[in-house]
């Protein structure tokens, strides 16, 4: 799929295991009814900047990995980020996520997120942010625990806000 440039498949309500994988020249995707992303779906899809899908509930591991020009991504309805799905995002800077309840590890590890909500936020593993290093807010109101080397190398991390948390685990917030 070298010069596959545009989807748009307005039924579509899975999408299938690597389906979409090294599609560099993929830029511009619309499923309006899409619910499920499954493992690797867009890996290494270089054409990628910005993807909104309002509908989608989860994101499956490494949906998403090593899509180096993707910098924004709206899901208004995704609950669910399985491991690494934007690890290797490097431009990743903008994300809308309110009804997030479950986040992988690794899913956002080496992001250019500079700020982030989760304030529905229940269910996460460890180093979720490392090596995020534009990093400098985050609140997550819900979330009883920051796990092991979540915020690991976010070295502009100024600010977290998460007053349930009574645990904070090993290297947390290590640089």
């Amino acid at each position: 799929c070298h010069n596959l440039a545009y989807v748009d498949t307005p039924n579509i309500t899975k999408i299938g295991i690597k389906a979409f994988t090294k599609c560099n020249s993929l830029n511009n995707i619309s499923f309006p009814k899409i619910v499920l992303i499954d493992d690797s779906a867009f890996e290494d899809a270089l054409g990628i900047t910005e993807i909104k899908l309002p509908t989608v509930k989860t994101i499956s591991q490494c949906a998403f990995r090593q899509c180096i020009n993707l910098v924004i991504i709206d899901f208004k309805k995704c609950k669910r980020i399985d491991d690494n799905a934007f690890e290797n995002c490097y431009q990743l800077s903008s994300i809308n996520l309110p009804k997030l309840k479950s986040l992988g590890s690794r899913s956002f590890a080496n992001t250019a997120i500079k700020e982030i909500e989760l304030n529905s936020l229940i269910n996460y593993h460890y180093e979720i942010f490392e090596n995020c290093h534009k990093l400098a807010k985050i609140t997550m109101k819900n979330s009883l625990s920051i796990e092991e080397s979540m915020f690991n190398l976010c070295k502009n991390l100024v600010y977290v806000d998460a007053p349930k948390v009574t645990k904070i685990k090993d290297f947390a917030f290590s640089t």
